[in-house]
């Protein structure tokens, strides 16, 4: 299996009729791609993004997260 690396930063949640997380400096809704995972769901404080079976919780943080993914 093939990995590639991808960094993120989860900044902000919104939440409300159009739910959605603000990755990297940028507004993403459910349903949206961010280098090959999708915005899956989001919490207050968690941006759900998942990749066929894979679910990963990314906290909102000031720290940069660094992402292996298939």
């Amino acid at each position: 299996m093939t990995l590639h690396e991808a960094t993120l930063v989860v900044s902000g949640i919104v939440t409300g009729g159009r739910p959605g997380a603000i990755l990297n400096n940028q507004p993403y809704l459910i349903g949206e791609h961010f280098k090959g995972l999708t915005l899956h769901r989001v919490d207050a404080d968690t941006a759900y993004l998942r990749k066929d079976r894979f679910l990963l919780a990314c906290p909102v943080s000031k720290r940069e997260l660094r992402l292996r993914i298939p």
